[in-house]
């Protein structure tokens, strides 16, 4: 996957649901599978995930309809 630097976002996105780490490797997988993710760390003790994404490529409201799909609950700020 070829990403100009300059397209890449890093965004932090609050998530209730998560309490353990199978819980975090479980949403990583779904939001890494989603065509312009790059990178994602999930917390169960913050309940937040920090995802990378190529803004050319995806947006955030799909990254939360992941989070949702996963069977998570994002929280707007």
């Amino acid at each position: 996957m070829i990403v100009k630097k300059t397209d890449l976002v890093e965004t932090c996105i609050a998530v209730e649901g998560m309490t353990c780490v199978g819980c975090e490797v479980t949403l990583e997988k779904n939001l890494t599978e989603l065509n312009g993710v790059v990178k994602v760390s999930a917390s169960s003790s913050k309940d937040e995930a920090t995802i990378t994404f190529d803004k050319s490529k995806t947006d955030e409201k799909t990254l939360i309809k992941a989070i949702e799909t996963a069977g998570y609950r994002p929280i707007l700020k």
